[in-house]
């Protein structure tokens, strides 16, 4: 068995190898042709520094990663498809199984070779991607200026004592410096204390901001005879705070960017300062484990958490019931299961819970 097992695994490797960087050659391409208008053009912050060729190949290459764990499912497919038929075609799997190899053992050993790409993709998409994205947009942000999230910006929120204030940040620079800042303060009772809107910025280390070329305007409604707006222009506003560099950073990059642990503790930071969250997963017993604030559980394959494909009345269903239950849940770490059921049937848990997989172990759950 084990000389059967090194045969199949050594051409499903390869073939997924050869299908993955043909796939990743094309994707590449069409990267690196996106990057050719800004080829020549010199950089904001040093205008010595033009961004040349090997920015731009460097700035694609460190694109790769991501592109990887995009298209390694599907060359998992395609290259596992491709030798099982050229098996059957050269009547080697018909040997084959005259060698012992029957339908089921077959089956196990293709599970196991998925098991080791699981693994391989997790890796990929929760560490390796978000490194090489994270130096991607720095790098790029060396030439344009900033790191920014569109025409918006981020959006964060700071809870203190006496007030609430919601911040937006248009950019962040790699040096650490903020651009186009604006904040809006209310007090306890919801109602718009002042705004302020700064050109640039910069987040100190003693839990504050300095904040440059200040526009402020502060709203005082103590009786409606008297209602007024104080305007006033600021050099230099000092502003208290806890949002750290971390925190806008987190905001500024895309959230299927980052690692599952930077991405809950955002969750964790968005809950403590009273914007909720919901999530919509299917492994509930991974998702339950993270603490998440609150969870609608869909007992659903992998992958299809927010119903099954086309199915667009049970889709809106489900986000129904997560927008609902941003209300109705009363505590936290609360858990909802949902009512639908897949329409092929259970089958496809005894592929999935199988008693080779340690974790689904009654010790494993009482630990």
């Amino acid at each position: 068995m084990k000389t059967i097992r090194r045969l199949i695994y050594g051409e499903v490797f390869a073939a997924v190898f050869f299908v993955l960087l043909a796939f990743l050659s094309l994707f590449f391409f069409f990267d690196f042709v996106d990057e050719l208008p800004d080829i020549g053009k010199a950089s904001v912050l040093d205008p010595t520094r033009v961004y040349g060729l090997p920015d731009a190949l460097l700035y694609v290459g460190l694109l790769t990663p991501s592109r990887i764990y995009e298209l390694l499912p599907i060359a998992v497919l395609i290259g596992s498809v491709f030798v099982l038929a050229r098996l059957a075609q050269g009547s080697e799997y018909t040997i084959l199984r005259t060698s012992g190899l029957g339908p089921w053992r077959a089956l196990r050993t293709m599970l196991g070779l998925g098991a080791v790409f699981v693994l391989l993709t997790f890796a990929i998409g929760d560490y390796l991607a978000p490194l090489a994205d994270r130096g991607a947009q720095l790098h790029k942000a060396r030439f344009q200026g900033a790191i920014s999230l569109g025409q918006t910006g981020a959006w964060l929120k700071e809870k203190q004592p006496y007030s609430n204030f919601s911040v937006n940040v248009g950019s962040m620079s790699p040096q650490g410096d903020l651009g186009n800042v604006r904040i809006f303060e209310f007090n306890n009772q919801g109602f718009l204390v002042s705004t302020l809107h700064a050109q640039s910025g910069r987040i100190e280390a003693d839990e504050s901001w300095t904040l440059r070329k200040v526009e402020r305007r502060e709203f005082d409604a103590a009786g409606q005879q008297s209602a007024k707006v104080q305007r006033s222009t600021l050099e230099s506003f000092r502003w208290p705070t806890s949002l750290n560099a971390e925190m806008v950073s987190v905001a500024l990059l895309k959230p299927e960017r980052m690692r599952t642990a930077d991405l809950f503790a955002y969750i964790r930071h968005l809950e403590a300062n009273g914007i909720p969250t919901v999530v919509i997963g299917t492994a509930r017993d991974i998702v339950e484990h993270c603490g998440v604030a609150r969870f609608l559980h869909t007992d659903f394959p992998l992958g299809n958490p927010c119903g099954e494909p086309w199915l667009v009345e049970q889709q809106q269903a489900i986000l129904e019931r997560a927008f609902r239950l941003l209300e109705t849940a009363t505590g936290p770490r609360t858990t909802e299961q949902s009512p639908f059921q897949w329409r092929a049937g259970d089958d496809w848990k005894a592929r999935v819970f199988t008693p080779e997989q340690p974790f689904h172990s009654p010790e494993s759950r009482e630990n």
